[in-house]
């Protein structure tokens, strides 16, 4: 009698699942909600959040304030930096001291709100199941690493907006291909440039889809020609400042300031166990990270670790509850939980890279609605790779282990986003008991991600004594 209850009580759970699922995360209402619910979650954080993380990123705020001038690359350990966000921070910072940063910090918070909504109505428009568009939209409203990171006083919140428009507008750019959309994604690309230096990792890609549109439409190659002309000229004319800059103070366009200032003594790379090392028990045992975690040697640890929970690096921001008690084991839940979305994120990788191939081999014989949109999944899916490539570059060439944070390529968050969608599109159509189960984890990583902020708001407010 009993089995026959609990079977049946299984059954009927099952079925709500069901039901939820197909009435709740299968609605548009639901993702508009995710919006509000980003909104909200943003500006909650946005008040208890310290202005600052560990980049001294307002300094540079203030010295043009006070300097009235830009400084150069050598002055500041973060002037390697170009200088699009420090300028816009300036009436932001006029309300501010060097200690006292919440109005600019507030600039932050509207690039954040204004990037989440970007990608929202980038969601919408796409041919994606609505359960694949909720679900995958979680992602972008709760991922702790990419919330906080939007919202500190440093050029990333700009960053990640810039990215997110830019890959909105290459989406606008193939599906009308009229001159006004191409000069616009040139100014963007070059406001970008403007912003941060790792957006040299899209113009490639986007100079490529350029090349690519004009081709299949048949275009002459002297018409292909002026256009990547004209392209390039509004893209330098506007972003190419700090490369100008560095080229003439420092004979190298290319200069970062550990070029400047050495940390020494990192020594990361270990041999090809730096490669392969991915000892996620050890990772969920010792959450936090410190100078002989296991994960400072680890390549995909470090990248899995501040992925989904950037707190890893205990000094990443003032939230001191899970850096100085056992608070941080949340960090360990997180982690456990986040594994089958990383498996789900590399599976719509692989549909991705099988997309590209499939795509370029039939380049000139799909159809032309088809080809429109499988070409943008596959231009999103590059320029996460070549954003990815680029921060790995870096981290291998100085041997560093800040390079391997994932902050880092978050500027083409929205690859992953599409990848998770890809993958849930894919599973749904063959079973409904895994897409419920993949359900039920991203609702409980939701519900964790806020009740870490909650945990620490808490030790806010209620002036919680760590000793």
């Amino acid at each position: 009698m009993l089995i026959l209850l609990l079977r049946n009580s299984c059954r009927q759970l099952y079925h709500l699942i069901q039901y939820m699922i197909k009435r709740i995360l299968n609605s548009v209402r639901f993702l508009r909600s995710l919006l509000w619910v980003g909104f909200i979650l943003r500006i909650i954080v946005y008040i208890f959040l310290p202005p600052a993380n560990s980049d001294a990123h307002a300094e540079i705020v203030n010295y043009i304030a006070q300097n009235h001038s830009l400084p150069l690359t050598r002055q500041i350990f973060l002037a390697c930096h170009p200088p699009l966000y420090y300028l816009l921070a300036q009436p932001f910072y006029f309300f501010d001291t060097p200690t006292e940063l919440k109005h600019t910090q507030f600039l932050s918070l509207i690039f954040s709100c204004v990037n989440l909504y970007l990608i929202y109505n980038l969601l919408r428009k796409l041919p994606i199941p609505m359960l694949s568009k909720n679900l995958s939209f979680m992602l972008a409203v709760f991922s702790y690493t990419y919330l906080t990171y939007s919202l500190y006083v440093s050029n990333d919140p700009l960053s990640f907006m810039m990215g997110t428009w830019i890959i909105s507008k290459v989406y606008d750019y193939i599906q009308d291909q009229s001159l006004k959309n191409e000069r616009f994604l040139a100014i963007l690309t070059g406001l970008a440039l403007l912003t941060k230096t790792t957006f040299i990792s899209f113009v490639p890609i986007i100079l490529g889809v350029l090349i690519l549109v004009r081709f299949r439409r048949k275009d002459s190659g002297l018409a292909i020609l002026k256009a990547l002309a004209g392209f390039s000229a509004i893209m330098l004319v506007l972003g190419s400042y700090k490369l100008l800059e560095n080229w003439y103070y420092e004979g190298n366009p290319f200069v970062h300031n550990l070029d400047f200032f050495p940390l020494g003594g990192q020594d990361i790379y270990q041999g090809i166990k730096s490669v392969i090392n991915f000892n996620l028990p050890n990772l969920i045992e010792n959450p936090v990270f410190d100078e002989i975690h296991s994960s400072r040697h680890s390549y995909p640890l470090m990248l899995y670790a501040t992925f989904w929970w950037s707190k890893h690096i205990s000094f990443e921001n003032g939230f001191e509850l899970a850096a100085k008690t056992n608070f941080k084991y949340v960090g360990s839940v997180i982690y456990m939980l986040a594994f089958i979305p990383t498996l789900l994120l590399a599976h719509g990788g692989l549909l991705l890279c099988k997309k590209t191939f499939m795509v370029l081999k039939n380049y000139s014989l799909q159809k032309e609605e088809t080809f429109k949109i499988d070409f943008f999944y596959i231009t999103v899916f590059l320029l996460l790779l070549s954003s990815i490539g680029f921060t790995i570059a870096a981290g291998i060439k100085y041997d560093d282990w800040p390079f391997f944070h994932s902050r880092l390529f978050s500027h083409a968050f929205f690859g992953f986003v599409l990848m998770m969608a890809m993958s849930l599109e894919v599973i749904s159509k063959k079973s409904n008991f895994f897409i419920s189960v993949f359900a039920w984890i991203m609702i409980l990583l939701s519900a964790t991600f806020v009740f870490y902020f909650a945990g620490e708001i808490w030790a806010i407010v209620s002036g919680y004594s760590f000793t």
